[in-house]
């Protein structure tokens, strides 16, 4: 006898999630960014590879992680940007601690980037928790 697992997902909440009001809309961001950025390798990782002389892999990583860079140092802030939808009952009816809580994680992970040192990798500590942030804030 097999069992099947099954996700009680309901119509609203992906329908929420999709307008980016849900609890995974910056998971969703962030893998949506970073599929982007592989197509966008795929086509500028090549000619990159050519016209600095690089090999194909060093083109490509160059290429993805650049475009990935820059979706999600731009993304916040589009994010951020008032929408149409108010969603000024749903903010009302949080706590206070609930409200708190993106910007905490944004100010727990710069402490973890500043621990770690001035390395170029730390720098993108903070950026899933700044789209927490600009998607929790918005108004």
């Amino acid at each position: 006898m097999r069992r099947r697992l099954r996700l009680a997902v309901s119509a609203p909440a992906i329908q929420r999630d999709l307008q980016m009001e849900g609890q995974y809309s910056a998971l969703l961001v962030f893998f949506a960014s970073g599929m982007a950025s592989l197509v966008s390798a795929a086509i500028g990782g090549p000619i990159s590879a050519w016209a600095f002389d690089l090999s194909m892999r060093q083109g490509l990583l160059m290429w993805w992680t650049g475009e990935w860079m820059n979706a999600m140092v731009l993304l916040p802030f589009l994010l951020a940007l008032p929408s149409a939808r108010s969603s000024g009952a749903k903010q009302e009816r949080q706590s206070w601690a609930l409200k708190l809580l993106p910007a905490l994680a944004v100010v727990g992970l710069e402490m973890t980037s500043y621990m770690v040192g001035n390395k170029v990798g730390s720098l993108v500590f903070s950026l899933p928790a700044l789209l927490w942030c600009a998607l929790s804030y918005r108004s």
